[in-house]
């Protein structure tokens, strides 16, 4: 299945948001995640079921100074 994410086209089979995550490599606990718009509430990434040409966006906090 393709995905987009940041803007990238992505071919995986993962069947969740939460899957599709790790497999990018993205550590969990500091994204934040839009699908089509909306924003998508972390509790119901590992319910949330991905669907062929869905479009993300993955926001990681950075901690620095």
């Amino acid at each position: 299945m393709r995905i987009i994410i940041n803007s990238k086209e992505h071919e995986t089979s993962c069947e969740t948001l939460l899957a599709l995550l790790e497999e990018c490599g993205f550590r969990c606990e500091f994204v934040a995640v839009e699908h089509n718009g909306e924003v998508v509430k972390r509790d119901e990434w590992s319910a949330f079921k991905l669907k062929e040409r869905d479009k993300f966006e993955v926001v990681q906090f950075v901690a620095g100074g």
